[in-house]
């Protein structure tokens, strides 16, 4: 059993790491550092090392040591404490080093934790959290591409000029798609991964943003919407033949949607209320979006077609006192990623059940910079 114990002859700001048999005996002292705090350690899953938490250099930072108290270094570097290590035991075939994981797959999002909006990956359980972009301003909403290998995201150049870029999931191999002098974000990857679907705001203040597609290389962009209206946050069927977003065509914001050539356009939602922000299951039978119908922003879903009678229609998720934004499903139907400050001033990556139940949240990040915008594949 490792354990931290306080000095014995009660001077303050001293703790050091200990372990004993389980029995209580043969007691031995690993650190010994007056002055500092050693504290909350844990085993590695074959036991030959133990992390834990110090602030011998100045600030709280993870350490670890060999299980005899030999070879201590430090793991963070960080201006910022760094606090509670746990080591768990890496599953099977998860890729720990920028590539796609397996069976719960990979979310990438953005984060504000080193300043501003970088885009970041995590595996589906939130461990393995690395940032992938380090630019000056704001990239953010990311995008991974149907296999995984590819993120699309918004690169805010200046006030008047933001831009989509794509990147290897690993972070290499950035490269721009647009360069219209406009503010293009919300990157959407078709199913096949050929096209991309994007909002284009031409005068950059968020109230007339239009719908379009564009190849994945950048080429032939298409405005699908062209209407006098605020359209947004475009999201792709899994079959690929149709297209859902919001739009404030009729006064507030509803869920509409429309083929992948701009045609049929639908209105899915009707309410007084503002309904925005719409994710498509991948079986293509149910559409998330978020609502502040009950008097807050909260994760609802219903019928991809909209329509009566259908005890899913629409059917409220998440029930806080904290707005929840941006849902994504998981690749296999059975999870909900959205973003949510319920766990204090900042807001952070969450995943539930479909049902909703409060017991079925669980967080991912935890971080000082909000976490928000995720994007999940297998």
């Amino acid at each position: 059993i490792a354990f931290f114990a306080c000095d014995p002859q009660g001077r303050p700001k001293r703790q050091d790491i200990y372990v004993m048999n389980a029995d209580g005996s043969n007691v031995q002292q690993l650190t010994n550092t007056p002055s500092v705090v050693d504290e909350d350690p844990t085993w590695s899953p074959d036991g030959k090392q133990i992390i834990f938490q110090s602030d011998r250099d100045g600030n709280f930072e993870i350490y670890s040591m060999d299980r005899d108290g030999s070879h201590q270094r430090r793991l963070t570097d960080h201006q910022g404490g760094d606090y509670w290590p746990s080591w768990g035991r890496a599953k099977p075939g998860r890729a720990t080093n920028g590539g796609s994981a397996t069976g719960g797959g990979l979310i990438a999002f953005v984060s504000t934790r080193d300043g501003n909006g970088e885009i970041y990956v995590m595996n589906a359980d939130g461990s393995d959290q690395r940032r992938l972009t380090n630019y000056p301003e704001w990239d953010g909403y990311p995008s991974l591409s149907p296999d995984g290998k590819q993120i699309a995201y918004y690169s805010y150049l200046s006030a008047k000029n933001w831009v989509i870029k794509a990147m290897d999931v690993g972070g290499g191999n950035s490269r721009q798609l647009t360069d219209n002098g406009v503010c293009d974000g919300a990157p959407a990857w078709s199913p096949d991964g050929a096209r991309i679907a994007y909002s284009a705001d031409a005068d950059c203040t968020a109230k007339r943003r239009e719908v379009y597609v564009m190849n994945a290389d950048g080429r032939n962009p298409r405005n699908l919407t062209q209407h006098d209206a605020d359209d947004m946050g475009a999201a792709w069927s899994p079959d690929g033949r149709q297209i859902v977003f919001a739009s404030d065509r009729d006064g507030d914001y509803d869920i509409y949607i429309m083929d992948v050539d701009g045609g049929k356009v639908r209105q899915l939602t009707k309410h007084a209320a503002q309904d925005y922000m719409p994710s498509w299951s991948p079986d293509g039978q149910h559409i998330a979006f978020v609502s502040d119908r009950d008097g807050n922003d909260e994760v609802y879903v219903m019928n991809a077609d909209g329509g009566e009678p259908s005890s899913l229609n629409p059917r409220r998720l998440t029930n806080d006192s904290a707005a929840d934004w941006f849902p994504v499903w998981s690749p296999d139907g059975k999870e909900i990623a959205f973003c949510s400050k319920r766990g204090g001033s900042h807001l952070d990556i969450y995943v539930m059940d479909t049902v909703g139940t409060a017991r079925s949240v669980r967080r991912l990040t935890d971080s000082p910079g909000d976490d928000f915008n995720p994007s999940w594949r297998p």
